[in-house]
């Protein structure tokens, strides 16, 4: 039985059997299989930075920062890999307090599952590793005062040094990069710290040093190149390389910087900062620093372009970065209009509903009206900040996926189904269907399907798309309704609320004829724009029962008959306010969901409770509205009746036939004064990919 951790370091499986003895044990420690080989010489290089010649700082910060991401037995490796670096450069006498100290880090418990307090409890270990044991046994070896001081001094770099690496290890950024990208990436920090190697005159820290002012020059310009050329001098010179070298680093990242957009830029200028700062004419011994440059500008031609795109777009200051943060403005601003419009929609709704020729015209009721329209604003205030959430996690990872240099820009936004993804291209793809294949991508890493929503290459003349999640069933909606007068007093809209979600709303006026339509039809409208702006269902109904409550002085009521149903599962949500009660039939089996509230427009307060039911492939969700049930005026149980009929009826009928055979059922069996009949018959059919899923913008079907 095993586990499987993610973290900085590489996927792998780690047995927790607690049956095998110790040789097995020490197996696993050092099987090849489990090491994290560039995290190993991150400990290696860690392990010999010295400060001043004397501090040795960096690998205790590291095993800690490493423990918050593993567990002890886990960063076994890690702890021989620092403990190998500081035998390499100093004298037994000299570490055995980072031993010691590096010890008691690896002997105490794994510390809390809570981020902000695992972190605190290394800070705590850290300090007790320096003061406790590396002072006192340094004092030992080495009696005197400024040991003390040198205890406290690295006391606090190290506390300094896991703060980055713990900050780097746990960065809401490190998803942009794959675990062995910022592996390596540390991997170069680590060797500017810890290699002091030169091979034919040539030194490879400076040639590291050097490629890493080039490649931000490359991706930022001046800005990211002076800000890097300016961290790393200072290290240089804490690592005591001499000064010239931390002023040459300097001017490389301003000078590359500045000319990094012209062919061969970063190279130009890293000969120009060169021969400025160590003059003219060349003298034997600065030719290797004209080598350096050019090995180091090499190497940043040879890495990977996508590799560098994807710091640019995280590293504030560069170009994909201001790219991207214009995507995301402009998104907030499309969704907050179209959310203000909504909104305004709502309003003007409102007003529609209230317009009414009052012939009481009483002060009472004209209080009465404006205290429920002040209760409605109250209720719509909340909505009209809109929800944006980013996700940049998924973001990075379909960037990392798709790897191409055509992606010109890339945005994730969560929904109410999935992601909706939005993205383009530098270049049209000419008919290729680029966006397809970023769509197999999207359903490959997110674990769903997804499809091509909209395609700016047809609609728009350039080469954009947006990606939503693709539902796996699609709903067959047809409906039947017979009016006892000229108009039909009910009413039935159907409308999309998002890729994957579909509501259905029935609603039966007061009475007969225009006057019944009315009401309905402001309940229909006013429901369907406040849902479609993002009310919860109980507080857009609340909003309409005010609204028909002071529409007029006569009492007058509507029914309110909501389902939504979700296209990924069959989930049907059904909220009813007055209403007949909805059958799903399955096959012979009749399921009835009743109605336990009072109409809307009645009492100034309406309890909305709602009732979750499943809806599988193949059946059917019937609504109705009351005429149909009172068809049948002398029978006592009317739904019983009704599941009577749909048990006879084959269930193999389509949609239409099914409408059309209950209503001709219901109108034979009629008397002459009825009400207004209305019948909505929706069946859930999988979507196989040819048929295009239900979209309604909002209709009467």
């Amino acid at each position: 039985m095993g586990r499987t951790e993610i973290g900085l370091h590489s996927y792998r499986t780690v047995s927790i059997s607690s049956t095998r003895d110790k040789k097995n044990i020490f197996n696993d420690l050092i099987s090849l299989s489990n090491i994290s080989w560039p995290l190993f010489f991150c400990g290696v290089f860690f392990g010999r930075a010295l400060i001043f010649n004397e501090l040795i700082p960096f690998g205790i910060a590291y095993y800690a920062a490493v423990r918050t991401l593993m567990q002890r037995k886990e960063a076994t490796i890690q702890l021989i890999g620092v403990m190998l670096g500081l035998i390499t450069i100093i004298n037994q006498a000299t570490i055995s307090p980072y031993l010691a100290g590096l010890m008691l880090l690896f002997l105490v418990g794994d510390g809390p599952r809570n981020k902000e307090k695992n972190y605190h409890y290394w800070l705590l270990w850290i300090a007790v590793s320096f003061i406790l044991i590396r002072g006192p046994i340094g004092y030992v070896f080495y009696p005197v005062p400024m040991n003390w001081f040198n205890t406290v001094f690295e006391t606090g770099l190290a506390l300094a040094i896991y703060s980055l690496l713990h900050h780097l290890f746990h960065s809401g950024k490190a998803y942009v990069l794959a675990p062995t990208q910022i592996q390596l990436g540390l991997l170069l920090i680590a060797a500017v710290l810890g290699i002091n190697l030169t091979v034919y005159g040539i030194s490879l820290r400076y040639v590291i040093c050097c490629y890493l002012v080039l490649g931000a020059a490359k991706i930022g310009g001046v800005v990211l190149a002076s800000v890097m050329a300016a961290g790393l001098g200072v290290i240089s010179i804490l690592l005591n390389e001499p000064i010239s070298f931390g002023t040459l680093l300097i001017g490389i990242g301003v000078i590359s910087g500045l000319i990094s957009r012209l062919p061969g830029g970063i190279v130009l200028g890293g000969v120009i900062a060169t021969l400025l700062i160590q003059g003219v004419p060349v003298q034997p011994s600065n030719v290797p620093y004209i080598f350096i440059i050019f090995l180091a500008a090499g190497l940043v031609y040879l890495t990977p372009g996508h590799l560098l795109r994807q710091l640019e777009r995280v590293i504030p200051g560069t170009e994909l970065y201001k790219e991207r943060q214009i995507t995301q403005a402009n998104k907030i601003r499309g969704i907050l209009e179209r959310k203000l419009n909504q909104s305004a929609n709502v309003f003007d709704e409102l007003a529609n509903t209230m317009k009414t020729k009052s012939k009481k015209g009483k002060d009472v009721l004209l209080v009465e009206q404006l205290s429920g329209i002040a209760d409605i604003v109250r209720s719509l205030s909340f909505q009209m900040q809109p929800q944006v959430e980013f996700s940049e996690e998924i973001e990075g990872k379909l960037i990392q996926h798709i790897n191409s240099p055509d992606l010109k820009e890339l945005t994730v936004i969560k929904s109410y189904d999935g992601y909706d993804i939005y993205g383009a291209r530098n270049t049209p793809c000419n008919g290729k269907n680029w966006c397809q294949n970023v769509t197999e991508i999207s359903s490959q890493l997110l674990g769903s399907s997804y499809q091509v929503a909209a395609n700016g290459c047809i609609t728009e003349g350039e080469c954009s798309f947006r990606i939503e999640p693709k539902p796996e069933y699609r709903l067959e909606v047809k409906m039947a309704k017979v009016a006892s007068e000229g108009v039909s007093g009910d009413s039935n809209m159907v409308f999309q609320l998002s890729s994957g979600k579909i509501a259905l709303l029935v609603s039966d006026g007061m009475g007969k004829g225009q006057q019944a339509a009315n009401e309905s039809t402001a309940a229909v409208r006013l429901l369907e724009k406040l849902i479609r702006v993002g009310y919860p269902w109980d507080v857009a109904i609340r909003i309409v029962n005010r609204a028909l409550l002071i529409r007029s002085a006569e009492e007058m009521f509507a029914t309110i008959d909501l389902a939504v149903v979700d296209l990924q599962n069959g989930l049907v949500e059904f909220v009813k306010i007055g209403s007949a009660p909805s059958f799903i039939k399955r096959g012979r089996d009749i399921e009835i969901v009743r109605n336990r509230a009072l109409p809307a427009g009645i009492l100034k307060d309406v309890d909305v409770e709602q009732d979750r039911r499943l809806l599988k492939e193949g059946e059917y969700l019937i609504m109705i509205t009351d005429g149909i049930l009172d068809s049948q005026r002398h029978i006592i149980h009317k739904d019983q009746w009704f599941c009577r009929i749909l048990r006879r009826l084959d269930p193999s009928l389509d949609t239409q036939e099914l409408s059309k055979e209950l209503m001709k059922i219901c109108l034979e069996k009629s008397s002459e004064n009825r009400d207004d009949m209305m019948i909505l018959v929706a069946k859930l059919i999988r979507d196989d990919g040819d048929i295009i899923s239900y979209r309604r913008k909002s209709s009467a079907v």
